[in-house]
């Protein structure tokens, strides 16, 4: 009695993976490694960046804030509506 099994979908491509040709191969292999560290790459500086900028942000005003609190302190709300105090534009 003789037990017949159906070819499995993986064979197939097992097959086809054992005819390409060494060289092929390792190009893939080279090609998804550069893929895999140019990703990487890009969202580590992108992070790195983005805390960067967040952090100089910051920095500038807290720097605003103080100059602010010391340059309007004592002063009155009427004060400031009148035009009397010269904030800085830029």
């Amino acid at each position: 009695m003789a037990i017949h099994t159906l070819p499995s979908v993986a064979e197939p491509a097992a097959a086809k993976l054992r005819s390409t040709p060494l060289r092929v191969k390792l190009l893939a292999a080279v090609l998804v490694l550069v893929f895999a560290a140019l990703s990487l790459i890009s969202v580590a500086s992108t992070f790195a960046l983005r805390t960067y900028l967040i952090g100089r942000m910051d920095e500038e005003l807290q720097g605003v804030a103080t100059f602010l609190t010391v340059r309007l302190e004592g002063l009155t709300v009427r004060q400031l509506t009148q035009d009397e105090v010269a904030l800085p534009t830029e």
